[in-house]
């Protein structure tokens, strides 16, 4: 379920610096499927004044006037060079906080949150999926605090989500993984899991 961002209640908007087509065309799609406007240009000259981040590669291009760089040679995947984006745009330098919250189920929802920034909401199917989505949300936030907010109902599923996150090479520390009420968040989400997950994790941030 693709998920818009305001930027001050405005569509956010990036730009994406370079003659790698392959890499902008990543980008583009992947800031596309969250709802963004990702223009690619390959002239400095050409990056809209309305882009707050810029997309680029290490030494392609020199300086640029406009939006705040995000270099893509720093980061695994093109969710999360638009994750990163996203937190340039809004000026956020340095992540205190890392934030899965998860709605356990046949179908899990998942929120991703850097600090009180709402990144991206995703569902899936397939824990291993996830955990390795959340494994790589974490590697991209080093220095940040870590949590995984998972929901308390569905338990057969939650168990095997905590089980696989226990359990790969990447293993997720026992002690990041928290358990949360979800009663009424369903009922609120009016079904949609990746929602669900987003107000498991408004929840758990306000109480924190």
């Amino acid at each position: 379920m693709p998920v818009p961002i305001p930027f001050h209640g405005k569509q956010l908007r990036i730009a994406v610096l370079t003659r790698d087509v392959r890499l902008a065309r990543n980008v583009v799609e992947e800031a596309a499927r969250r709802g963004l406007k990702a223009d690619h240009v390959t002239n400095p000259r050409d990056i809209p004044l309305a882009a707050k981040a810029v997309v680029m590669k290490k030494g392609e291009y020199r300086e640029i006037k406009y939006g705040k760089p995000v270099y893509a040679d720093e980061y695994t995947s093109p969710t999360a060079i638009v994750d990163k984006a996203i937190e340039a745009a809004y000026m956020k330098d340095k992540i205190k906080r890392a934030v899965v919250a998860v709605d356990p189920g046949k179908t899990m929802g998942a929120a991703f949150l850097a600090d009180n920034l709402l990144l991206r909401m995703e569902s899936y199917t397939d824990c291993e999926h996830l955990t390795a989505n959340v494994s790589e949300f974490f590697k991209n936030h080093p220095n940040a605090e870590h949590a995984v907010i998972i929901g308390s109902g569905a338990p057969e599923f939650r168990e095997k989500l905590i089980e696989t996150l226990l359990s790969k090479p990447s293993a997720i520390n026992p002690e990041i993984i928290h358990s949360v009420s979800e009663k009424d968040t369903s009922k609120l989400a009016k079904g949609w899991d990746e929602a669900a997950a987003a107000l498991l994790l408004r929840r758990h941030v306000r109480k924190g």
